[in-house]
C-alpha cells in the first residue's frame, strides 16, 4: 500500500500494536501505578505450556517496574492471577513449547529484535529484525514462527512506510520464507502491483498453509498461501489481520470502516465466505485471538476483551491492564 492511506493506517497500527511511546520510555498505554483491585501479581518461577490446565500468555501493561513483561495467568481466572517473566516485549506469542517475543533493543525505538524462547521463558536464538514490530504467530505445533515489522526506506518518498513478513524456523531461527517473494494469483490468473505488502499471518495445522492480509493500494485481501510452494491465492477482500478458529472453520478479522483509522472486528465463514460483524462496536485495531472455537479475545482502551464469535451478546473486559493474548491450550 502506499499514500495518504497507508501513511495513516500504518502509523495508527503501530501505535496500537507496540504502544509506541513505550519503546521510548515515556508515556504508558495503561494509567494504573498498581495491580487493578483484586488482581495478584506474582514474580519468579513463570512457566507456560508445561502443565495440564490451559493459560492466557499476554503482554502485562500495569504501570509500574513489570510494564511490559510477559505474563502468564490461568486461563479461567486470567484477570486475578498473573505470574511475571523477565522477558519485555512489545509484541509476543506463544504456541507448542516456543513463544516469539518482538522487541526493541534500544530508547527511541531505534533497534529491534525478535527472542525465541522456550516454555521457561529462556530465550533460544535472537534475530534482529529491520524494522518496527507489529505482528507475531506460532503455529500451533511451536515449529513456525511469522513475524511482521514496519519498515521505512523502500522508497526514498518521505513517508513511504511497507512492511516486511518473515516465516521462520523457530528451532533453527532461519527465515523459511519472506511473503513478499511468493507468486500471488487472483480469479485464477497471476496478480501483480509494485507496492504488494503482507502482514497479519495465521497458520492452519499442517505447517504449509496459512492465511495473511496482503494489501494493495487502498485494498486489502484475505489470501491463503503455501510455504512450499511459496504461492498465494486470493480468497477474499476487503479484510486485515486474520485469525484462524481452532476448528479450522472461520475467520476472525478486522475490517476498516473508513480513512480516519476505524476498524470494526469480523468473523468469515470460510465455506461459504459469509461474514459477520461481532458485537464490539468500538474501534478494534488488533489481531483477534480465539479463546475456544466461539469467543474471541482482542485488545481496546489498554485491556483484553472478549465477545461471542457469532456476533450476539455483550463484550466484556477479561483481563486488565494487558495486551497481546496467547491462549495456551493445556495438553
Amino acid at each position: 500500500m502506499s499514500g495518504r492511506v497507508l501513511l495513516f493506517c500504518l502509523v495508527a497500527g503501530v501505535c496500537a500494536a507496540i504502544g509506541i511511546t513505550s519503546v521510548a520510555g515515556a508515556v504508558r498505554t495503561a494509567h494504573r501505578s498498581r495491580p487493578p483491585a483484586g488482581v495478584q501479581v506474582h514474580g519468579g518461577g513463570a512457566s507456560v505450556g508445561t502443565g495440564a490446565t490451559a493459560q492466557l500468555l499476554f503482554r502485562n501493561t500495569i504501570d509500574d517496574k513489570t510494564f511490559g513483561k510477559i505474563a502468564v495467568a490461568p486461563l479461567g481466572n486470567a484477570d486475578t492471577d498473573r505470574a511475571i517473566a523477565g522477558l519485555s516485549c512489545d509484541r509476543v506469542y506463544f504456541s507448542g513449547g516456543r513463544g516469539l517475543c518482538l522487541r526493541a533493543t534500544a530508547a527511541f525505538g531505534s533497534s529491534y529484535e525478535a527472542q525465541i524462547f522456550d516454555s521457561s521463558f529462556r530465550v533460544r536464538r535472537t534475530l534482529d529484525l529491520q524494522g518496527i514490530p507489529s505482528r507475531a504467530r506460532v503455529s500451533a505445533d511451536g515449529r513456525l514462527g511469522a513475524l511482521t515489522t514496519f519498515v521505512n526506506g523502500d522508497s526514498y518518498d518521505p513517508g513511504n512506510f511497507s512492511t516486511r513478513t518473515e516465516i521462520v524456523d523457530l528451532q533453527t531461527g532461519r527465515v523459511l520464507a519472506q511473503l513478499e517473494q511468493f507468486s500471488v494469483t487472483k480469479d485464477g490468473r497471476p496478480f501483480h502491483d509494485a507496492n504488494f505488502n503482507f502482514w497479519g499471518v495465521t497458520f492452519a495445522h499442517d505447517d504449509d498453509h496459512f492465511y495473511a492480509t496482503l494489501g494493495s493500494g487502498a485494498n486489502t485481501y484475505l489470501v491463503e498461501g503455501s510455504i512450499r510452494a511459496k504461492t498465494f491465492r486470493v480468497l477474499t477482500t476487503h479484510l486485515e489481520c486474520p485469525s484462524l478458529s481452532p476448528d479450522g472453520t472461520r475467520i476472525a478479522f478486522k475490517q476498516s470502516l473508513n480513512s480516519h483509522g476505524e476498524w470494526r472486528l469480523y468473523v468469515l465463514d470460510l465455506t461459504t465466505m459469509r461474514r459477520w460483524p461481532l458485537s464490539e462496536t468500538h474501534s478494534v485495531d488488533d489481531q483477534a485471538e480465539w479463546l475456544d472455537d466461539t469467543r474471541v479475545l482482542y485488545w481496546r482502551a489498554g485491556d483484553i476483551w472478549v465477545a461471542r464469535a457469532d456476533g450476539q451478546g455483550t463484550p466484556a473486559v477479561f483481563v486488565r491492564d494487558a495486551s497481546s493474548p496467547a491462549v495456551v491450550r493445556a495438553g
